[in-house]
């Protein structure tokens, strides 16, 4: 699963997320932050190619497994990687949850875009 610098994890925000959702899947509108992501990070190269719309999994189906790993790749995000390790657990955004969940696993790598 993957976080961004805006502490979103895969799409799912607060603004637009019920974290105790029983859908498993649905379907939302990208706004410029999540669109502007998939260019700041390499995966397209212009914010034109960027889908208006995308299916993302619900942080209740994504939090139901018993273990699961968080990668983050990028040094840019090391701000929110400095919040899951060192702020308060607060509810104001999802990256949080992941200091709640027992089967959580945090990658970091030294990052090659030093």
């Amino acid at each position: 699963m993957g976080i961004a610098e805006s502490g979103h994890i895969t799409y799912n925000d607060l603004r637009i997320t019920n974290i105790n959702e029983k859908d498993v899947i649905r379907v939302i509108e990208l706004n410029g932050i999540f669109r502007r992501s998939q260019v700041n990070v390499d995966t397209l190269a212009d914010l034109k190619l960027v889908l208006r719309y995308s299916f993302i999994l619900t942080v209740s189906t994504l939090f139901s497994g018993n273990h699961f790993f968080v990668s983050v790749p990028r040094i840019r995000k090391e701000g929110a990687v400095q919040r899951i390790l060192k702020d308060e657990v607060d509810q104001k955004c999802l990256i949080y949850i992941l200091r709640t969940h027992q089967g959580s696993n945090l990658l970091l790598t030294r990052s090659q875009d030093h």
